[in-house]
C-alpha cells in the first residue's frame, strides 16, 4: 500500500479523485485538495487513519461511497455549500468526528453514512430545514439535529 505517504498536494485542474486513490494510506496526515475539485470517488481516502482534518473545496458536489470510511483521526470536516451527495458509508467509522454541519443543498445521504461515528453528537443544519433533514437521515440521528442561522464555513 502507501503506508509511508504523509502529505500530498494535488494539482489545480484536477476535478475528480478516483476510486480508492489514497486507500489505506495510513500515515497520510495532510492533503491539499485543488479548488476545482467536484468529486471525491468511492473509497478515495478510506482507511487513512492518520488524517486529522481535510479542507474540502467550495466546488465539491459529491462525496462517494466509503470516501472517508475509517478515517479514525478525522476530528473536523467542513462540508461545502454546493455539496449535494454524501455516499453510502462515506464517513463510516470516523470515530473522532464530533460535529458536522450539513449544507442546505444536500439531496442524498447514503445508508450508513455516519455509522460508527461514535463521537458524533451534533449535526448542524440550516434554520428551517429540520423536516427536510429528518426525511433524509435515519431516525437515530434526529436527536442530533441542531438548527443554526447561517452555515459555518
Amino acid at each position: 500500500g502507501c503506508s509511508s505517504l504523509t502529505n500530498i498536494a494535488l494539482p489545480e485542474g484536477l476535478t475528480t479523485i478516483g476510486y480508492r486513490a489514497f486507500y489505506d494510506c495510513t500515515s497520510l496526515t495532510n492533503i491539499a485538495l485543488p479548488e476545482g475539485l467536484t468529486t471525491i470517488g468511492d473509497g478515495a481516502f478510506s482507511g487513512c487513519s492518520s488524517l486529522t482534518n481535510i479542507a474540502l473545496p467550495e466546488r465539491l458536489t459529491t462525496i462517494g461511497e466509503s470516501a472517508f470510511r475509517s478515517c479514525s483521526s478525522l476530528t473536523n470536516i467542513a462540508l461545502p455549500e454546493r455539496l449535494t451527495t454524501i455516499g453510502e458509508s462515506a464517513f463510516r467509522s470516523c470515530s473522532s468526528l464530533t460535529v458536522l454541519s450539513l449544507p442546505e443543498g444536500l439531496t442524498t445521504i447514503g445508508n450508513l453514512a455516519f455509522r460508527g461515528c461514535s463521537s458524533l453528537t451534533v449535526l448542524y443544519i440550516p434554520k428551517g430545514t429540520e423536516d427536510y433533514f429528518k426525511r433524509l437521515l435515519p431516525s437515530e440521528y434526529h436527536s442530533m439535529l441542531r438548527s443554526q442561522l447561517n452555515s459555518q464555513s
